[in-house]
């Protein structure tokens, strides 16, 4: 098949994911958001009331510094 007749591609579709956790998941919810990031799509990062504040600031913390998360505005997660 020749360039002029295969057909167009359309725009990129866009994803949303909600990703949920819980007590001890944080390095489970790190390798899920590494498979499933594209730039192009949104997420949410949900850990439940068990969650300690010292395993929610450590997940921030590693989204934060990992080059693989793109964001479009400085300081957003």
């Amino acid at each position: 098949m020749r360039a002029e007749e295969r057909p167009t591609q359309g725009p990129m579709p866009k994803i949303a994911y909600l990703v949920s956790g819980s007590t001890g998941d944080g390095a489970t919810l790190r390798r899920t958001l590494r498979a499933l990031y594209h730039l192009a799509n949104t997420y949410v990062v949900h850990l439940d009331l068990e969650v300690p504040a010292a395993e929610r600031a450590e997940l921030a913390a590693v989204i934060h510094i990992d080059p693989v998360y793109v964001r479009s505005v400085p300081g957003e997660l």
